[in-house]
């Protein structure tokens, strides 16, 4: 991430961010994980990613029908940031609640749960930072959590970090 993925962010915030943190505090979910999103796509709905995850909130197709979004030939919700915003509030509710700590979510968000409860059983480490120092998460992965936590951080008061507050 450099300044200007960070200022896409902020600008596209100020444009929908409203709408989307009601939905994620609706689900009751903390409203800073719309940061997840920016890391993800830079909120930008149209994202594509080479693997085909779709959305702000870069959901692959399993997942998404998995929490209720039609992913079909005519119909893709994945490109609805309000419908997608629902599913992710809940998918990520669902992380936390199997892993109790906001930092593993994250990272099961990213690479998967499957991938962290093995990195955590081969390791025996219980939290991310832990995890991290371990050598059994990806790089990407390692990388995620603490770009979502700076996001977040320059999120709630980006003219300390020297952005314009936007919205």
């Amino acid at each position: 991430w450099d300044r200007g993925s960070v200022e896409n962010f902020m600008e596209r915030r100020a444009e929908n961010g409203a709408s989307l943190s009601r939905v994620l505090s609706g689900e009751g979910v903390p409203v800073e994980l719309i940061a997840l999103a920016g890391i993800e796509s830079g909120l930008n709905p149209k994202a594509t990613s080479p693997t085909g995850a779709k959305g702000i909130w870069q959901f692959m197709k399993s997942t998404a029908r998995a929490y209720g979004l039609s992913v079909s030939g005519r119909t893709d919700q994945r490109l609805d940031p309000v419908l997608s915003t629902l599913a992710a509030a809940r998918h990520l509710k669902d992380l936390f609640f199997s892993y109790n700590d906001w930092h593993l979510a994250l990272a099961a968000y990213n690479a998967g749960s499957g991938k962290v409860d093995r990195a955590m059983s081969q390791s025996g480490a219980n939290d991310f930072w832990e995890l991290a120092r371990s050598g059994k998460l990806a790089k990407e992965t390692v990388r995620f959590v603490p770009r979502y936590i700076a996001l977040s951080i320059i999120a709630q008061d980006p003219e300390r970090f020297g952005f314009t507050a936007l919205g």
